[in-house]
């Protein structure tokens, strides 16, 4: 027989506030309480039943009492095989009530009432037929102060999910239609200015998207079209200097992103196609001299200059004789095994991987039975001097 499993969790989590862009609104999760009754140990009786008793009193238990059959989809109390009616209560772990929940036939059914450690009210809703349907509505410790109130008809959110400052005041506001997020939603700081504004449509961001520091002054600006960012999007500073800015197509940056230092001065610019680096990025050290060009070719950067900050060039290292000449297969153990890694230092530079005690270097040309051949070369010491040569074939794609 399969076993049985209860379990019950209360989560309201939708958000209005668009991910991704700031910090998301946080939603309350009142708790996750799970029970795992398993196995024909159990014992259930054909006998018996749930629900009211002889004299028509509502039957309560506690949750750990009851089984959840995935099959059908009911609650039963353990040892009964009819659907359990009444009320299932969970308690904090000093026994103080944590949460009642009413059932009809082995479904939610009624009211649905939690509270805070404390013992006041944390939150409250209604069930018909085991789904959401009239107000939910959470506080704050202390019971007076509400933190969250919405509306569910048949399981599905509708109308405005509305959030509170533990103060009073508004945080936020967002439209649901038939489940989905729909409209305008709005949020507010402490203080009661706006904080960010947002668009919906069919439970995707779509139009334009703002947000404020407290002082009024943009934070960010950025747009969507059908879910995905479209358009330019733009960060400042909170004393208002503009921080960056970037283009969007249908969810991937085209054309430049441009960043500045809260001085104004600009600190880099970086070319996009189709969502990556593609061509020459500048970048500069505050004074505005140039610190930087880097190359990029579908996303990798292939080449680099570099200066200092009073304008010299950084020149770059050069190419180590490790790197460049073709060794022959034994040599590399024959010549470096138990040298100090210093020596490997000098001949082929950093390496590409530093992993376990080793020192890889990547794309070595090594000549095996007459054919020479790209190989990955590890160097593994052990009191600062290699112990082992190890030298494997490199991959096809890191082939030239």
């Amino acid at each position: 027989m399969a076993g049985y499993r209860f379990c019950h969790i209360l989560s309201n989590c939708c958000k209005g506030r668009i991910q991704g862009v700031g910090c998301g609104m946080r939603y309350s999760t009142a708790f996750t309480l799970m029970v795992v009754l398993a196995g024909p140990q159990i014992g259930c009786s054909k006998k018996g039943g749930s629900g009211p008793d002889a004299k028509g009193n509502t039957k309560q238990i506690n949750a750990n009492a009851l089984m959840f059959d995935e099959d059908s989809g009911l609650v039963f109390e353990s040892g009964s095989t009819d659907p359990f009616t009444g009320k299932v209560v969970w308690r904090h772990p000093d026994g103080k009530l944590q949460q009642e929940t009413a059932y009809v036939g082995g479904l939610e059914h009624g009211a649905e009432i939690w509270w805070h450690e404390d013992g006041t009210r944390a939150g409250q809703s209604a069930y018909e037929r085991g789904v959401l349907h009239g107000a939910t509505t959470q506080w704050y410790p202390g019971g007076k102060q509400m933190e969250m109130q919405t509306q569910f008809q048949n399981g599905k959110q509708e109308g405005q999910e509305i959030w509170w400052h533990d103060t009073g005041k508004t945080k936020s506001i967002t439209p649901f239609k038939a489940g989905q997020r729909e409209g305008e939603a709005k949020g507010w700081h402490e203080d009661g200015t706006q904080a960010w504004e947002a668009n919906w449509k069919k439970d995707q961001p779509d139009g334009e998207y703002f947000e404020w520091y407290e002082s009024g002054i943009p934070k960010t600006e950025k747009h969507f079209k059908d879910g995905e960012a479209d358009g330019v999007e733009t960060w400042w500073f909170e004393h208002g200097q503009k921080s960056w800015t970037a283009t969007w197509k249908a969810g991937r940056r085209e054309g430049m992103l441009t960043e500045w230092y809260e001085n104004g001065e600009k600190m880099s610019e970086t070319p996009y196609k189709d969502g990556l680096r593609e061509g020459v990025a500048t970048g500069w050290f505050e004074n505005g001299q140039k610190a930087f060009e880097s190359t990029y070719l579908e996303d990798e950067e292939v080449a680099i200059t570099e200066w200092q900050e009073n304008g010299d060039k950084v020149e770059p290292e050069p190419e180590r004789v490790g790197r460049t000449q073709v060794w022959k297969a034994g040599d590399l153990g024959k010549i470096y095994k138990a040298k100090p890694e210093e020596n490997v230092y000098a001949a082929f530079g950093e390496p590409d991987m530093a992993e376990g005690g080793a020192w890889v270097y990547e794309g070595i040309k090594v000549e095996v039975e007459g054919e020479t051949a790209l190989h990955n070369v590890s160097f593994t010491f052990e009191s600062g001097k290699v112990k082992e040569v190890t030298i494997q074939k490199s991959k096809p794609s890191e082939t030239p």
